[in-house]
């Protein structure tokens, strides 16, 4: 597998925990990140079950995610529900990497 599901340009991300670099990203234990590229708000239900199936078959593999338009509250409280189906399907919710936006 590549190291990054899809690369971006760094200086149009406003998500917090950027790293500021378009090279694929791996963190420090080489697990592979799914960078989806997604809102958690806008993810359909057939998508993110897509989603954990490629999770549950890659075995140390993280998927990252994005804040939505909707508030940090709503957005925290969907995180939450989005980490329990995880554990439903049989991934650790601390698969799930979730940037916020930053405020502008």
């Amino acid at each position: 597998l590549p190291h990054c599901y899809h690369t971006y340009a760094s200086k149009l991300n406003p998500f917090l925990g950027h790293a500021g670099s378009a090279k694929p990203k791996r963190n420090q234990s080489s697990t592979t990140i799914f960078d989806a590229q997604v809102h958690t708000d806008r993810i359909q239900p057939e998508s993110w079950r897509r989603w954990l199936r490629i999770l549950k078959a890659t075995g140390k593999s993280k998927i990252r995610l994005r804040q939505g338009s909707n508030t940090k509250k709503e957005h925290l409280s969907l995180v939450r529900e989005m980490s329990k189906s995880a554990e439903a399907a049989g991934v650790a919710g601390d698969r799930l990497e979730v940037l916020l936006k930053v405020d502008s």
